[in-house]
């Protein structure tokens, strides 16, 4: 079962950056803490106080969830490409500095 949703806000400008933080932070926080609660079973194995056999299971539990940090990481993709882009403003200055090309246009910024 995916424990990703869509959701549509309407926010500040300024307060995209501290979403984006927000939910990276979560994902790689869920990771890590997954992460090392299965280290501590695997040395649990290697030291006898837990089956050998369960050995495999720890391990597969780890990738797992790297795996599902990779897959709410791309889901974040098309959000973070906007937070981290340069805004249309942005851009829009950058053009008052075109020179005329080789077809004889004018970028204006004369």
């Amino acid at each position: 079962m995916s424990k990703i949703e869509s959701i549509n806000l309407l926010v500040n400008t300024k307060d995209k950056i501290k979403i984006l933080e927000v939910c990276l932070a979560g994902i790689l926080q869920r990771q890590q803490t997954k992460r090392d609660e299965k280290i501590l079973e695997i040395n649990k194995c290697f030291t006898g106080e837990s089956p050998v056999e369960d050995l495999n299971l720890h391990v597969r539990s780890i990738i797992d969830s790297y795996v599902t940090a990779t897959s709410e990481i791309s889901a974040l993709e098309e959000y973070m490409i906007s937070v981290c882009s340069p805004s249309d403003t942005e851009v829009l200055k950058n053009l008052t500095d075109l020179k005329e090309d080789s077809l004889g246009v004018d970028g204006g910024g004369e």
